[in-house]
């Protein structure tokens, strides 16, 4: 892998661990109080490395090119356990997909009515939104790659910023 592969698939991996989900769970668990938010928090991290190891276990035992959830849950589980997971994943990742056009949409819908003084519906704002990143993804990866880059670096520069 190329040095510039692995820094696009480090920053791929780096913003997706930086995802929304990160980013709300403290702000959501902090009504609990910080002893509370902690503990919970804490007992979040260790379920989710004792899965994530989980995964890793068994994504090494099966053959290369042939270890994605699919044929691990095939291997693991029999067939009713991969129809399950698939009907899962696919679940997740529309919660997903929603949860980020929701999201976005609404910040697009904020930045265009304190910009132009111009309200748009949330259902135009998320095809805006939807478009706009759509089209990364319908030119190339190498967009994506791009973009993802460039949104990552900006992330990071404001959270030096403000830490700062």
């Amino acid at each position: 892998m190329t040095s510039t592969r692995a820094i696009g698939s480090t920053m791929m991996l780096a913003g997706t661990a930086l995802g929304a989900g990160m980013l709300a769970l403290p702000i959501i668990a902090g009504g609990t109080g910080f002893f509370h938010a902690e503990i919970l928090l804490t007992i979040i991290w260790l379920l989710m490395t004792y899965t994530g190891l989980l995964v890793l276990d068994v994504c090494l035992t099966l053959q290369t090119g042939n270890n994605h959830f699919h044929s691990m849950a095939k291997s693991t589980l029999g067939l009713s356990g991969q129809i399950i997971t698939w009907i899962i994943v696919l679940f997740l990742l529309y919660a997903l997909t929603a949860a980020y056009i929701s999201g976005g949409a609404s910040l697009l819908g904020s930045i265009i009515e304190q910009t132009w003084h111009v309200h748009i519906s949330p259902s135009i704002n998320a095809l805006i939104f939807t478009g706009a990143l759509g089209s990364f993804v319908i030119y190339s990866t190498r967009a994506v790659d791009i973009a993802n880059r460039t949104l990552l670096s900006l992330k990071s520069i404001v959270i030096i910023i403000a830490l700062a």
